[in-house]
């Protein structure tokens, strides 16, 4: 027995049904009763096509940003990347003119020589008033006047060895900013903005923008009416646009705040527009192989595996007897019959049910809620498309 990958939540037997029906009762107040009934096909419900009705936008990006900002007490010298360009973990971004820095460090080199100095000159002084204290000839209030002296010499030595001390961690940050005048890539990635230093205006503003190699992730887009579709922990399959037998699975991780898009409506002959609500979500990926940045692609819910053919429950009927049968044809156009079917495993999460015999691929079946679905009515083809595909 075959087996099929269910690729959407599989609300068909709501949605596909239900417009069935809808486009019936629609057409049954403008013609006669007894319009013909739309039918849709079996592989549509319960094949690979399935997933098409919940399929939505995506594009592949990456889940680590490095924003860098400048030093707003430095100036850029030169840029050498530029937006675009990969860069290696460790290679040179840009530098900063270190010009300035070294002024500055001169001038503090001049400060800790006069510092130097008038310790030395205080030094001599203590030495000096101690040799005059030493003769034994001075009367009490000059010597009282000699030791303040020195006290007052000896708080100064203090506090000259004190900015020393400071002078030399300057100048060590002052040597240390200019040995890091290069500032280097913190990371492996593309370089998606750089900025114009002299343009930016707030402090805080990012200058370079890193997106890194790995960690990819999907960003997709669903609307209003497919907001229910989407959870987090919904497993996900991602496909290729170019190709679709390029397949990687994944996880919805976050469903972002509505953001309100203006679309056109049906009424811009009117010259109104109306406000469409779309919500992004985001899909870590299992596996990043074969996939680039940037690169665009589908995004659909995956449930699992179910075994041979199926079709969503609400598409069963019970005649008096007990009997199941659905109402189907083998195409559109031929008249509706009822077909009795053997049911086999049931997926009560998909809300679907395994066909045994009776029903192939090949068929066409009908909504049973349809007012006008009885045996022997006229069919035709389901035009329905779900308002929930985002392409």
């Amino acid at each position: 027995m075959k087996k099929k990958v269910i690729t959407g939540i599989l609300i068909a037997a709501v949605l596909l049904g239900a417009a069935a029906w809808g486009i019936t009762r629609s057409s049954g107040s403008r013609e006669s009763a007894g319009a013909a009934v739309p039918v849709i096909s079996v592989a549509s419900l319960g094949g690979e096509e399935a997933g098409i009705s919940n399929r939505f936008s995506g594009v592949v990006e990456t889940q680590k940003k490095k924003k860098l900002k400048l030093d707003p007490e430095k100036t850029v010298k030169e840029i050498l990347v530029s937006e675009g360009e990969h860069v290696n973990e460790n290679d040179a971004l840009f530098i900063y003119d270190t010009q300035k820095t070294e002024l500055e460090i001169a001038q503090k080199e001049l400060e800790k020589e006069k510092l130097n100095s008038s310790i030395a000159a205080a030094n001599e002084q203590i030495a000096q008033l101690n040799d005059q204290l030493n003769k034994g000839n001075l009367s009490s209030a000059d010597r009282m006047t000699m030791n303040a002296q020195i006290m007052e010499n000896q708080t100064s030595i203090a506090q000259a060895e004190y900015d020393l001390k400071a002078a030399d961690a300057e100048i060590a940050g002052m040597k240390a900013s200019i040995k890091n005048a290069t500032v280097r890539s913190p990371m492996a990635g593309t370089l998606e903005k750089v900025e114009d230093p002299e343009l930016i205006t707030d402090p805080e503003g990012d200058f370079i923008t890193i997106v890194a190699e790995g960690d990819f992730r999907v960003k997709g887009t669903l609307s209003e009416q497919s907001i229910g579709v989407i959870y987090e922990g919904l497993e996900m399959l991602v496909r290729s646009r170019v190709d679709a037998d390029k397949v990687w699975k994944g996880t919805v991780v976050s469903i972002e705040n509505r953001q309100q898009e203006d679309e056109e409506s049906d009424m811009m002959d009117s010259g109104m527009g109306e406000m469409a609500s779309r919500y992004s979500f985001y899909v870590s990926i299992d596996s990043r192989d074969g996939l680039m940045l940037g690169q665009h692609v589908t995004l659909e819910p995956f449930l699992g595996e179910m075994e041979g053919l199926v079709i969503p429950c609400g598409y069963l009927n019970y005649d008096e007897t007990g009997n199941i049968f659905v109402y189907g044809v083998d195409k559109p156009g031929d008249k509706l019959e009822k077909r009795p079917v053997e049911l086999g495993e049931e997926y009560p999460d998909q809300g679907m049910v395994q066909i045994l015999s009776g029903l192939s691929e090949t068929d066409y079946v009908a909504w049973p809620e349809n007012g006008d679905c009885t045996e022997g009515a006229a069919t035709t083809a389901n035009s329905f498309a779900d308002p929930g595909s985002e392409g």
